[in-house]
């Protein structure tokens, strides 16, 4: 093992986003989008992982209780940890506010545990920056998959997939910038921001 390897880890989630787009968009994306961080970073790429947290309870989709999937992501994280690598970036494509912070704190646990050890937990397009573009099947999430899967593309699908590619383009960017300059303390303090913004949204659509 290479001193301070990188995994690349995917995560996803098998539920529907509507009629037009495949079960399990996120986890499409995310491990498409893994491929590319990985060979940018010169890593190694783990398989993907299906393991949601969701809101509420949803036909057709594969879910599991925090309670259960909380220490089974501590675990996985420790493993790759003990096992030799010292940077760990986990994509996750399923960017709900519950999943994600349970994975976030799952991460930040690792990190206290295992002192020189990063582990970035974020969605595909996280480290920009810009919340709206974490938008699920939403615009920003369909310009990705057309890009990354482009068998999932219609006729008329092309200009969404040139803004994917300018999309994951800059978040593989962001990526790298960010393992470059972010100390186990500033992946820390994304996290807690990542919290209180979360906050501050549900707080903004209780209104």
């Amino acid at each position: 093992m290479a001193e301070n390897a990188t995994a690349v880890v995917p995560m996803g989630a098998l539920h529907p986003l509507g009629e037009a787009l495949p079960l399990g968009l996120p986890g499409l994306v995310s491990e498409a989008f893994c491929e590319r961080l990985a060979e940018s970073l010169n890593a190694v790429l783990f398989p993907a992982t299906w393991w949601p947290i969701e809101s509420e309870r949803r036909s057709f989709a594969v879910q599991f209780p925090a309670s259960e999937l909380r220490p089974l992501w501590e675990t996985l994280f420790d493993e790759i940890a003990r096992i030799g690598f010292r940077t760990i970036c986990v994509v996750n494509g399923h960017d709900e506010d519950g999943h994600s912070q349970q994975l976030q704190e799952a991460a930040g646990e690792v990190m206290v545990r295992r002192a020189g050890v990063r582990i970035l937990a974020a969605a595909p397009l996280e480290p920009l920056d810009s919340p709206a573009m974490l938008d699920g099947g939403g615009v920003h999430g369909r310009a990705q998959l057309y890009y990354l899967r482009p068998e999932f593309a219609a006729t008329g699908d092309e200009a969404a997939a040139e803004s994917g590619k300018k999309l994951v383009d800059e978040g593989v960017e962001a990526w790298k910038n960010a393992l470059v300059h972010w100390t186990p303390d500033v992946i820390h303090y994304f996290y807690r921001d990542r919290v209180k913004a979360r906050r501050r949204a549900a707080k903004e659509a209780g209104k």
